[in-house]
């Protein structure tokens, strides 16, 4: 990791993953690394063989109440408030200014992050910020609860799987007409309590992919200490400097597509072995939610490969050009580890039982033979657990 983040993250002693809204514009070309760099989707990371892919992450992190959960996401997104505040302040001042009847067209306010996550409110901001947005909240629970519990919870649900897939995005209102956003982007964070994790997230989850593309992690959970480490304020500084070269890096070519780079012939031949590797193992996979997020992997490690290879160029610790072998694989030791964790805490929390149907928990909950009385026991929500996987 750049050192700006990893110093910040380690003498905080808890790390969150802050992900740039400003990133998600730039692609990383994934084959054809000969050619000058060129973009097909914002918001995307470009593979020429099978499909092109987003530039986005969700990430969640799971602790119980009075682990600092929330401290260490507002330590992290400290200066992405900063920048919230004043384009907020810029946007009034200009609204002071704006005459309706005179020339000037009306101002536009710039967003860096939202903590609304309605699917209106999201493509509204998406419209006049085509960079991208942030979405981060300190307790996910809402979110996640509300797409199987109201009547467009399913929709809506929908509506975040496209957004992740980088896929076009309308809405329509009575009154307002039609707003569409070729190219979103929203990156997430945020934090859960894992016994609410265990409670929100279920079939409809699982079933429509929605799970698999959220990045799980629950640290362990230490009793508070004082140490008397601190953040030092140059520390704060050198992580700020480098939001805000990120954030004012350019993100579009002469002809208005979205930037790209490319990876070295070295890191392309790192990249077609890690891709056809993780496709054997990906089949071999006897769960169906290991699978799913096994397959998120791939998009995740080019994903993040970007970031990094982003930040140290902007950090002034490598040039601008094709991303490096040793940058890739410090993407794909990462993906792998996302991968690792995201799984453990399907264990620890049971989420592949949540991830079953009416009948396949039936039929779980049922010995081997079963009698009536133990099919009458387990349609009750007893009955001991089946010890072969049905």
């Amino acid at each position: 990791m750049v050192d700006a983040f990893h110093d910040l993250g380690g003498k905080e002693g808890k790390q969150q993953q802050v992900r740039n809204p400003d990133l998600t514009d730039w692609c990383i070309e994934a084959n054809d690394c000969d050619n000058h760099a060129h973009a097909q989707d914002s918001g995307g990371i470009t593979f020429r063989a099978p499909r092109n892919e987003p530039a986005t992450l969700w990430t969640v992190v799971i602790a119980p109440s009075g682990s600092s959960k929330s401290l260490a996401l507002q330590h992290v997104m400290r200066p992405v408030y900063g920048h919230e505040r004043e384009a907020r302040d810029r946007y009034e001042a200009a609204m002071e200014r704006y005459d309706p009847e005179g020339d000037e067209p009306r101002p536009v306010r710039t967003r860096y992050r939202t903590g609304d996550p309605t699917p209106e409110a999201v493509v509204q901001i998406l419209d006049e910020n085509p960079r991208g947005l942030l979405l981060s909240r300190d307790e996910l629970a809402a979110w996640i609860g509300s797409f199987d519990r109201y009547s467009s919870g399913a929709a809506d649900l929908q509506f975040w799987i496209e957004l992740w897939n980088g896929v076009q995005v309308s809405q329509d209102r009575v009154g307002d007409g039609n707003v569409t956003v070729d190219r979103p982007a929203v990156p997430l964070t945020g934090t859960i309590q894992p016994e609410t994790l265990a409670e929100k997230v279920g079939e409809l989850h699982f079933r429509t992919g929605f799970a698999s593309r959220l990045i799980l992690c629950r640290p362990p959970v230490k009793p508070k200490t004082l140490t008397g480490a601190e953040v030092t304020q140059a520390l704060r500084e050198r992580y700020g400097q480098l939001l805000r070269t990120l954030y004012a890096l350019e993100d579009r070519m002469e002809d208005d597509t979205p930037a790209s780079v490319t990876l070295s012939s070295a890191a392309k031949e790192t990249w077609i072995r890690f891709y056809n590797r993780e496709n054997e193992r990906l089949n071999a996979e006897a769960s169906d939610t290991s699978r799913a997020a096994r397959a998120k992997t791939i998009n995740h490690a080019a994903h993040l490969t970007l970031t990094f290879h982003l930040c140290r160029v902007a950090d002034g610790d490598r040039e601008p050009g094709p991303v490096s072998e040793d940058t890739l694989e410090d993407g794909l030791t990462v993906a792998r580890w996302c991968l690792n964790e995201t799984l453990r805490v399907y264990e620890t929390l049971d989420l592949d039982t949540k991830a079953l149907g009416p009948p396949e928990r039936f039929l779980r909950r049922l010995p081997t033979p079963f009698t009536t009385d133990d099919a009458r026991e387990a349609a009750d929500g007893g009955g001991r657990h089946r010890t072969d996987n049905v």
